[in-house]
């Protein structure tokens, strides 16, 4: 029924205990004790491991428990440990018996993996110790971090982002993630997880997302909001072209929303240096955020040097 503590405060396991395929798992024993391997991956109702003592000779895997937010403070485990997307764990959850425990006299140097945790590079008390004390902590980059904070911070309990591997566009989204979790409000920060999470496997999607956060690389802080509220527009106007409407009903829906994409919004598009050849105001805010118009073109279905007027037929058509 979700509750092991009705098993008693002391539970002794002689052997492996496997609770992975459980995850509606709400509540472990005070005191338990495993003579092998523990495994509570993926048990997401799981707030706190044992309360008073977690004794485990062979290795602890506790990854993707979205709702741990505490570490017992008396543990013991034998080899290694792994708190992986758990994104209520900061800094101040792990207890001090981390950095230097050991269960048994002959266990070799282990590894503590936290990426996906809000712990990163800013606690470098714990990286310090890394091979000091035999144990290498494995901990969150910016991105991971930033991610997890807003998980935190917006109750987010569908699925952990898939991240791009490409190290530009990871800095782009990091840089814009790290903003957001500061400044978006809950309900901002549970959009942009659900971009990450779900319109972002599609690849064209994903393109679009990563023109416009390479568009605001220079002013991040102040561009943040408006490119979500940009990158909203042009996934669902790239929804709108896919659907199959009258034309009339098409034509009017597309132009409603490429008359709502107001670039002059962007402290970017103030910033950048334009030397307009065309006199066309239209045009002139296309050519001087060509992000933008690589996004707004992948949105319609256009070849990225389509000008005014193709834009223009696109609608028409």
């Amino acid at each position: 029924m979700g509750d092991y503590s009705k098993y008693g405060e002391n539970v002794l396991i002689d052997g492996d205990l496997d609770l992975s395929g459980m995850p509606n798992i709400k509540k472990l024993p005070k005191s338990l004790y495993v003579d092998g391997n523990l495994n509570l991956t993926g048990c997401k109702y799981l707030e706190s491991l044992p309360e008073k003592k977690l004794r485990v000779t062979g290795s602890l895997v506790a990854d993707k428990c979205r709702q741990l937010n505490s570490i017992t403070r008396d543990i013991q485990v034998g080899e290694d440990l792994s708190f992986r997307q758990c994104p209520l764990l900061d800094s101040y959850r792990l207890p001090d018996m981390l950095r230097t425990m050991r269960y048994r006299a002959d266990s070799k140097p282990r590894h503590i993996y936290l990426q996906g945790t809000r712990i990163g590079q800013f606690f470098v008390d714990f990286h310090q110790l890394s091979e000091k004390k035999g144990v290498t902590f494995h901990i969150s980059d910016s991105i991971n971090q930033s991610v997890a904070a807003m998980i935190s911070s917006s109750d987010w309990s569908s699925d952990y982002p898939e991240l791009p591997d490409d190290k530009v566009e990871s800095k782009d989204l990091a840089r814009w993630l790290y903003f957001g979790k500061q400044y978006f409000c809950k309900e901002d920060q549970r959009k942009v997880l659900a971009i990450l999470t779900d319109r972002m496997r599609d690849p064209v999607n994903k393109q679009i997302v990563m023109s416009v956060l390479a568009g605001i690389r220079n002013h991040p802080q102040e561009d943040a909001h408006p490119a979500l509220e940009l990158i909203e527009k042009l996934l669902r106007l790239r929804g709108i072209k896919q659907l199959t409407l009258d034309p009339d009903t098409l034509k009017e829906l597309i132009n409603k929303f490429v008359g709502f994409l107001d670039f002059k919004q962007f402290k970017s598009y103030h910033k950048k240096p334009f030397d307009s050849q065309t006199g066309s105001e239209a045009s002139e805010e296309l050519d001087r955020m060509p992000e933008f118009r690589k996004a707004l073109m992948l949105a319609l279905n256009l070849p990225e040097d389509a000008n005014t007027q193709d834009i223009s037929n696109s609608i028409e058509n």
